[in-house]
């Protein structure tokens, strides 16, 4: 089973009226709640038939003191209320000790989402639990784990997921959640195609009126060596790279074609020294 997801957000105080303009937010998703400190962040995986009502519940149970409390320090903390009713409000006595402490959680918060499924939101919510727990302990303290339960990974290539994001903001979420590499079977990409994938952990380009690579004949050439005269790909400017000696332009700017020279529609071939000599006919 293969799942892309669709990240949007962050979400967050100032930005939470946002939310009203997502077309989907009453509907299922899987998200990460995140509280940034100073030094460290908490995170947590999560599922919803609403974002927006999970959204909600989240914030107004840290000022309702349903949630711990505390400061950047750790200096002051303030355990959860509950249990039978009527029990716990004495709380409410003490406002004035934690309310502006509630406030600054929940300016601390930040939550991506990606709609999911609802018959599949337990699948997905499992998988993203065990890479942020991954990460966490990967990350020398910088992410900790919130009061969430450990799931069981799924067997490997039950489930495969990946990755697209609605801003750059979103992106971000790959902190926490480490993306997967796509198998080599996936990598197959048209770029001749002016339609660039979408599928994460696969770069490709297009460039028209641009001429093939020389070198490789495979992907359109992006880079212009002025010192060798000789234009290249993404893939082979490394193998053709010289240290020290080699000077790069992008490719529209190389020289134009005179008399003689290869024109973008026709095959380069190499003339003196192994290389083609001025092959990009940009006009």
């Amino acid at each position: 089973m293969s799942i892309t997801l669709n990240w949007v957000g962050p979400y967050r105080f100032g930005r939470f009226g946002e939310l009203r303009q997502y077309p989907y937010a009453d509907q299922p998703h899987v998200y990460v709640r995140v509280q940034t400190f100073r030094s460290r962040k908490i995170a947590a995986v999560g599922k919803a038939t609403s974002l927006s009502c999970r959204m909600n519940e989240h914030l107004r149970d840290f000022l309702s003191r349903q949630y711990s409390l505390s400061d950047e320090n750790r200096t002051h903390h303030y355990k959860p209320v509950g249990g039978a009713a009527g029990e716990g409000l004495g709380v409410f006595d003490f406002i004035d000790e934690w309310l502006d402490l509630a406030v600054a959680e929940v300016k601390r918060f930040s939550f991506f989402a990606a709609p999911c499924d609802e018959d599949k939101l337990g699948y997905v919510e499992a998988e993203l639990i065990d890479r942020l727990w991954n990460a966490a302990e990967n990350s020398g303290g910088r992410i900790e784990r919130d009061h969430w339960k450990r799931e069981t990974k799924l067997p490997p290539g039950e489930l495969t997921l990946k990755y697209q994001f609605a801003n750059p903001e979103a992106r971000g979420v790959v902190d926490f959640i480490p993306d997967t590499p796509v198998a080599a079977s996936e990598k197959s990409v048209e770029i001749a195609s002016a339609t660039p994938s979408l599928e994460p952990g696969i770069y490709t380009y297009s460039a028209p009126g641009m001429p093939m690579c020389p070198d490789c004949g495979e992907r359109p050439a992006i880079f212009y060596c002025s010192i060798h005269q000789s234009a290249v790909c993404l893939e082979c400017v490394a193998k053709h790279d010289k240290r020290g000696e080699c000077v790069y332009l992008p490719a529209y700017r190389a020289p134009k074609p005179t008399t003689g020279q290869i024109a973008p529609s026709e095959p380069a071939t190499p003339t003196t020294g192994g290389r083609p000599r001025s092959i990009l006919g940009i006009g």
